[in-house]
């Protein structure tokens, strides 16, 4: 599909209204073939009043107009030379001044590929969804480029998106309005050129995206439509994965201080810290021969904010680290419980950096956490009180006791001891009965 087809108003399903030049060609035919009204009626299976109001200067539908022309044998390329009037729906809501034929570009899929984030699709209107208004702006600009008009920001944060742009695109790509707004418009998108797939990519990060650090996140509870954007990012060489989102579908969350029910899982498509630099680098280009239409509007700050600071040096130390000691975990795991602390110091690593390798192998459910900083194999069904505290609430659950006594039977220090009890003392879950004593609260 690298040479994409052209679209001719014969490929759209839409109304055309009648004009001098279209009038001039049809009389020429008609006289020339000694055709009657009546007799191109029973021709092409329309009323004689469907093709004299047509003809006196009012709409018909293209593909009632390719039968006539078919009748007449008269050239669709004659077509392209004319000017046309079209709309979309019977109601003439909007009427667009058309030459054909088009050739899609990679704004018409920059247009459509929002209808896969915050849009909604009816049966004659389109609407995206946009509070910030330099978003806004640059909506209303990509379609004053693609079609020359203007259309405006309602009193809902919304704008209406042509139905005949989204007509064209799916005619190009033989796509139904309803086939735009789902996976089917990434998969024909798999095979355009590169810039028609940066758009679309573009599209989305700007409606479902979030850029923070050396991440470019965009989330979704769409699963199959994500599997295949990762496939269009795979095939514009951005390092990237998919991850689910750690939250129980019917738990309830706090957002912007209210609250909100999940009624979904949520997926999140994850193009790396290279990936999001390779992005940059080649959307760079294309805002150099299209200008900041192609960018990702208002979120292109971010974009330039986060990838200057991305410290490839400090990201690829971390992945080695990464790719090193998971192996370790789950080779020492399977024989015994891991303490964090005991296996940083063994392999001289920061607290907080081995805390996320063990962190990410409970997410993948490899590993489950048994007591505080101390993880074990998801089989494992030994003793859970292995960690200093977990030994000491175990003995005061049998009696008050002195800290020599749990220096006897723990054989710790018993500066550690009184460490974890005061502790224990801070959070109300132990109290001390005199000096030295202590017991459960």
């Amino acid at each position: 599909m690298k040479n994409l087809k052209s679209v001719n108003i014969f490929d759209l399903d839409v109304y055309i209204e009648n004009n001098e030049q279209i009038t001039k060609l049809f009389s020429n035919e008609l006289n020339d073939k000694n055709f009657s009204i009546r007799g191109l009626s029973r021709k092409t299976g329309l009323s004689h009043t469907t093709i004299s109001l047509f003809l006196k200067g009012k709409s018909m539908k293209s593909r009632n107009l390719e039968k006539i022309v078919e009748i007449l044998k008269i050239d669709k390329t004659q077509f392209g030379k004319l000017s046309l009037t079209i709309h979309s729906d019977p109601y003439k809501l909007r009427k667009y001044n058309m030459t054909f034929p088009i050739k899609l570009t990679p704004l018409h899929i920059r247009l459509v590929s929002h209808l896969l984030g915050d849009s909604s699709l009816e049966k004659y209107g389109c609407r995206w969804y946009q509070q910030d208004n330099s978003g806004g702006k640059c909506m209303v600009e990509l379609i004053n480029l693609l079609i020359g008009i203007e259309v405006k920001k309602t009193a809902k944060d919304s704008y209406g998106l042509p139905i005949i742009i989204l007509d064209i695109a799916g005619a190009a790509l033989n796509l139904s309005r309803k086939d735009l707004k789902t996976p089917k418009l990434i998969k024909k998108a798999l095979n355009l050129p590169k810039e028609f797939r940066l758009q679309l990519l573009a599209a989305l990060i700007v409606d479902e995206g979030h850029i923070t650090k050396s991440i470019i996140k965009i989330a979704n509870t769409n699963l199959v439509l994500l599997k295949s954007l990762k496939k269009l990012v795979d095939s514009l060489g951005y390092s990237c994965s998919i991850k689910s989102y750690k939250l129980k579908v019917g738990r309830q969350i706090m957002i912007k201080n209210q609250k909100a029910r999940i009624n979904y899982q949520l997926y999140n498509l994850l193009i790396y810290a290279d990936g999001l630099l390779k992005f940059k680098q080649d959307l760079d280009n294309m805002i150099k021969n299209y200008g900041d239409i192609v960018s990702l509007w208002h979120k292109q700050k971010d974009l330039i904010k986060f990838s200057g600071s991305v410290d490839m040096q400090k990201l690829e130390k971390t992945r080695i680290s990464k790719n090193n000691i998971i192996p370790k975990i789950r080779e020492e795991i399977i024989k015994k419980p891991i303490k964090i602390n005991e296996f940083a110091k063994k392999y001289n690593l920061n607290y907080i950096r081995a805390y996320k390798l063990f962190f990410r192998l409970k997410e993948k459910e490899e590993i489950k956490k048994i007591s505080t900083g101390v993880f074990a194999s998801v089989n494992y069904e030994g003793p859970t009180n292995l960690t200093l505290r977990s030994k000491i609430e175990e003995l005061l659950n049998k009696k008050p006791i002195s800290v020599g006594e749990i220096a006897n039977v723990t054989n710790n220090k018993s500066k550690s001891i009184a460490t974890q009890l005061s502790k224990l003392c801070k959070v109300g879950l132990v109290k001390r009965i005199k000096k030295g004593v202590y017991s459960l609260t």
